[in-house]
């Protein structure tokens, strides 16, 4: 990504090196350097940053207390980054970053390679795979919010019909997703969705359905999901957008 100012100075080659990742963003230079300064200032610790897959890494350095303030100050300074949180990092597991990869070393470290296929080069980066899912992830809460009144009213249903978490979810399910499409047509078979895209607008399934269907609908194309809906005590809301799932807590 490129600098929006004076090109901040390189991340503390110690913290390159050694340090954990604790948090992706996508933000200019300046406001990541402005913000991460602010982070390592609050928390009193060894925190840095460096572009990698187009993304901002952020690293520490330091025990678990120190991590742990660093946490603390990332939750309180979310509000003033000029830019989006795309990952949080806990307990500096790696995820698919890893750390000291540079563009000399990527070949052996495990960052993006460039593959023959075919007779053809291919970029291989896994970091930039990891944050674009992220990103895609990130959107349904969108796509959530912009359904947020179909969801208290099904939710208000559940509750008239009778029915617990454990019996059924709220679904939000855009039809002309890859895997909405077929999801959709599952849980409501016969109906017209061209009526919906002829007035210029984009169907999407919303209803209830019984949570042990959808809990297996989608083990078939995204398992975090399906993990995630397993694990929820809550009324589930499983929205189903942007070629992923994901789940809220109604």
């Amino acid at each position: 990504m490129a600098t929006d100012g004076p090109t901040p100075k390189p991340c503390d080659s110690k913290i390159f090196k050694k340090g954990k990742p604790v948090a992706s963003l996508d933000a200019s230079s300046n406001a990541a350097e402005t913000w991460v300064r602010a982070v390592a200032k609050m928390a009193n610790a060894k925190v840095d940053w460096h572009y990698s897959g187009g993304r901002a890494q952020v690293l520490h350095l330091g025990d678990a207390k120190s991590r742990a303030r660093v946490e603390q100050a990332i939750d309180e300074l979310a509000s003033t980054l000029r830019g989006t949180i795309l990952q949080r990092f806990g307990g500096g597991d790696v995820g698919l970053y890893r750390n000291g990869v540079t563009p000399d070393s990527a070949h052996v470290s495990g960052g993006a390679v460039v593959r023959e296929i075919n007779g053809q080069l291919v970029l291989d980066d896994p970091v930039a795979v990891g944050v674009i899912h992220a990103v895609k992830k990130h959107n349904c809460r969108n796509t959530l919010e912009m359904n947020a009144d179909r969801v208290v009213h099904f939710k208000r249903r559940l509750a008239e019909r009778g029915m617990t978490a454990k019996d059924a979810v709220i679904t939000v399910i855009n039809v002309d997703d890859v895997h909405g499409g077929p999801i959709a047509d599952a849980l409501m078979p016969g109906t017209n969705w061209q009526e919906i895209r002829d007035r210029g607008e984009v169907p999407f399934a919303r209803g209830l359905a019984m949570r042990e269907g959808v809990q297996e609908l989608l083990g078939t194309f995204d398992k975090e999901a399906a993990e995630k809906l397993r694990d929820m005590a809550d009324i589930a809301v499983v929205v189903v957008d942007h070629g992923v799932a994901e789940v809220f807590s109604a």
